[in-house]
C-alpha cells in the first residue's frame, strides 16, 4: 500500500466486531450530546434520518481507524459537493448523502476533535480537488483503547450488486457505471447474489496472519456482479468482484487460506 498516497473513502466500510461497534457507538454519542448542548439541531431526526447518520459517523471512524491501522499519514479523500451527493444514483451509499458533509463539520469542532480536515477550494471543474481527513489523536487513541485491527470492519453491504456498466470506447478508455431499469431479470439476478453473500457470511473462512498484513480482510465476503457493454439484457459479462480472496493470488489461497478448518 502507498502510505504516500491519499486513500479513497469507503463509503461501504462500517464496524463489524464488537470493540468496534462499541467504539463508533460511543463517538455517536458524544456527537449527540454536542449537538444538544449546542442545540445545533432545532429538531430530532426521523428514524431514517437516524439510522443514515449512525451511517455516516461509523462510516468516517472506520475509515479514519483503518488509516491509523495501515500508517497512512496522507489522508482520506471525501467529496464536499452537494451537487455530487445530492444526485440519485442505485450505485450510491446512503452515508454519501447531502448531510455527509455537516457530519464531517461537527466532527471537526474543537470539542468533538476526532479528524482534520484539508478543505478544499470550491470549483466546477470535473477534475477538482477533493478535500482531505485525517484521523485525530482523539481517533489514535482509541485505536489501543479498544484494542481495534483491519479485521474489526468490513464491507457490510454494497447498495447496489448488479452493476451495469457502459460500452467502452477503446482499448483504452474506461467504462462507466451506466443507471438501469429493474425487471424480472435483474431482481432474479439480485436476489441470487444476495442469497449468496448471506451465506459467504455465515461461512468459515480463515487466513494467516502474515496475509493480512498483507491488507487481506477475512471479513470483506460480499460479492457484486459486473455486467457490461450497457446491455440490459444483462447477458453480457456477469462477473463477480468484492470477495477478499478474489485479489489473492494463486499461491496464497492455497497455502494461507482455510476453508472450515
Amino acid at each position: 500500500m502507498d502510505k504516500d498516497k491519499p486513500l479513497k473513502l469507503n463509503p461501504n466500510l462500517q464496524p463489524v466486531g464488537a470493540n468496534a461497534i462499541a467504539c463508533c457507538n460511543d463517538i455517536i454519542n458524544q456527537i449527540q450530546n454536542y449537538e444538544n448542548y449546542y442545540k445545533t439541531r432545532t429538531r430530532a431526526r426521523k428514524q431514517n434520518d437516524q439510522s443514515v447518520f449512525e451511517q455516516i459517523v461509523s462510516c468516517i471512524v472506520s475509515n479514519l481507524v483503518l488509516a491509523v491501522i495501515q500508517k497512512n499519514k496522507s489522508g482520506i479523500r471525501i467529496s464536499r459537493s452537494h451537487s455530487t451527493l445530492g444526485t440519485k444514483d442505485r450505485y450510491r451509499s446512503a452515508v454519501l448523502s447531502t448531510t455527509f458533509p455537516d457530519v464531517v463539520d461537527t466532527m471537526l469542532q474543537t470539542e468533538m476533535s476526532f479528524l482534520r480536515q484539508d478543505k478544499a477550494k470550491s470549483s466546477v471543474s470535473s477534475r477538482r480537488e477533493q478535500s482531505l481527513i485525517f484521523p485525530s489523536d482523539k481517533i489514535e487513541n482509541r485505536v489501543s483503547e479498544f484494542t481495534l485491527s483491519s479485521e474489526d470492519f468490513a464491507i457490510v453491504d454494497f447498495p447496489e450488486v448488479i452493476v451495469l456498466k457502459t460500452e467502452k470506447e477503446d482499448y483504452f478508455t474506461k467504462a462507466d457505471l451506466m443507471q438501469y431499469t429493474d425487471s424480472a431479470v435483474t431482481n432474479k439476478l439480485r436476489e441470487e447474489i444476495l442469497t449468496l453473500n448471506d451465506w459467504l457470511v455465515t461461512l468459515g473462512i480463515e487466513v494467516s496472519d502474515n496475509v493480512k498484513e498483507l491488507g487481506f480482510n477475512s471479513k470483506n465476503r460480499k460479492l457484486k456482479r459486473y455486467f457490461s457493454c450497457g446491455d440490459q439484457t444483462f447477458s453480457s459479462g456477469g462477473r463477480l468482484f468484492g470477495g477478499f480472496w478474489l485479489d489473492m493470488s494463486k499461491e496464497l489461497r492455497r497455502d494461507y487460506l482455510w476453508l472450515e478448518d
